[in-house]
């Protein structure tokens, strides 16, 4: 039986709609069992994000002649050694060092400084420039005052807290808040040890579960995925690692300077100072004013503060912002991602405009990951279309990320259709 043409039309818009609608129905199925198993979903993905620090050092492990348990399995005990006579060190000193911060800020004789600093802009107010003593007296006084009982009240408080949460009668006349805690430690330590389990055999016998995944698609297409993992990969290992890396350099160089300048709780400072780093926009400024609140505090009950010195602080911090964020940013981030420092920060802006802060943090190697993915269908769609093989040169963040110490996006040499390459031995990611 012959049917108009007009017949197949509507069959066809129907197959279209009928395809859409079963796909908004499968898409919003996945998204609720991603969201029933979020849990399960953020370890595989802390736990991905670990294996590329263990990747490079096993593969060097590897090259030197161990093989790959024993090299993985030697990692993981230094790592752990290295990581159990840190916090052995750092914690004890952190918590006395925070018990020393909540005091001093519970004392009025801390905020003297604010008292002097607000005197005397009232002084030179109403001697140099004639302002009515009326307006500017309710003003700067109420505000210091304020300040300090506010601030006051505030140490007051985290005082008692830390105190109350701590002493032996608490925890003893409160069972079930402290049978709460144990079970939350309890959970986050079992969450931990699952990270660094997934992690493990992630660095160990991922890329052979990579490569038996890509076996049930076709060689063309199997070739493709095996590109976009490469670049996801680099992508992500390239910005975890150079923002590790920053953040560290950063909690270093502050230490120093507060050590030098003589402000207490270093420990707390510094490590405040290398975790804001890692947060978008505002870290780089809150990551400074732990630094001059210790520094005040340490001069709190000088005849004189010292206002040059504070200024020389704040330089010396911005100096060192200016280092690593301007300095050795690009770089480090340019050779680990092969990205220009701009379409770094277009990703981040996107990222932060999209999904708020964590978007932020990882919208410029998504950014990338988007940028090589796309140049890499286009070189192929292009060399499909030419019956030729794809060029060697990308339009995307490989070609906006060529300058010394970067490398583009790999490109395959072989026509679609032809022999898959052998897929790279690293785990989850690039060889080294």
């Amino acid at each position: 039986m012959n049917l108009p043409w007009s017949f197949w039309r509507w069959v066809h818009a129907l197959v279209i709609v009928l395809t859409l609608l079963v796909s908004i129905y499968l898409a919003r199925w996945a998204i609720g069992v991603l969201y029933s198993a979020g849990n399960l979903v953020a370890m595989l993905f802390f736990a991905w994000l670990l294996q590329f620090f263990l990747t490079p050092a096993v593969d060097q492990l590897q090259r030197l002649g161990l093989s790959r348990l024993l090299a993985i399995s030697g990692l993981y005990a230094v790592v752990g050694l290295a990581l159990a006579g840190i916090l052995a060190v750092a914690v004890p000193a952190a918590y006395i060092q925070g018990l020393r911060l909540v005091t001093a800020l519970s004392q009025p004789a801390t905020y003297a400084p604010i008292t002097n600093a607000t005197l005397g802009i009232e002084r030179v107010l109403v001697q140099h420039f004639h302002v009515p003593q009326a307006q500017i007296s309710s003003f700067t006084r109420d505000y210091s005052v304020n300040l300090q009982h506010g601030a006051i009240k505030a140490g007051t408080q985290l005082q008692r807290l830390l105190s109350s949460q701590f002493s032996s009668g608490y925890l003893s006349g409160s069972v079930n808040s402290f049978l709460g805690f144990v079970g939350a430690l309890n959970t986050a330590l079992l969450d931990f040890v699952i990270v660094l389990i997934l992690a493990f055999y992630m660095t160990l016998d991922g890329h052979r579960l990579v490569r038996e995944a890509l076996a049930y698609f076709p060689p063309a297409t199997s070739e493709v995925l095996d590109e976009v993992r490469v670049i996801v990969n680099r992508k992500f290992g390239g910005y975890v690692r150079g923002q590790i890396t920053l953040a560290l350099c950063y909690g270093v160089l502050t230490f120093l300077v507060v050590i030098v300048f003589g402000v207490p709780y270093p420990v707390v400072v510094a490590v405040f100072a290398a975790v804001m780093m890692l947060v978008p926009f505002i870290g780089t400024f809150l990551a400074i004013i732990p630094a001059l609140l210790g520094y005040m505090l340490a001069h709190a009950t000088d005849p004189s503060f010292p206002w040059l010195g504070l200024v020389i602080l704040l330089l010396l911090l911005g100096a060192a912002q200016h280092l690593v964020i301007n300095v050795m940013a690009p770089r480090v981030m340019g050779g680990a991602m092969g990205m220009h420092p701009l379409t770094v920060l277009v990703g981040l802006l996107l990222g932060a405009e999209v999904a708020g802060l964590w978007g932020a943090i990882f919208g410029a190697p998504i950014f990338g990951v988007l940028l090589d993915a796309a140049d890499l269908f286009y070189r192929r769609l292009r060399a499909r279309r030419e019956g030729g093989k794809p060029p060697t040169s990308g339009t995307g963040t490989a070609q906006l990320g060529s300058r010394k110490g970067t490398r583009p996006a790999q490109v395959p040499d072989a026509a679609p259709g032809s022999a898959r390459p052998a897929i790279s031995g690293s785990p989850l990611g690039e060889r080294a």
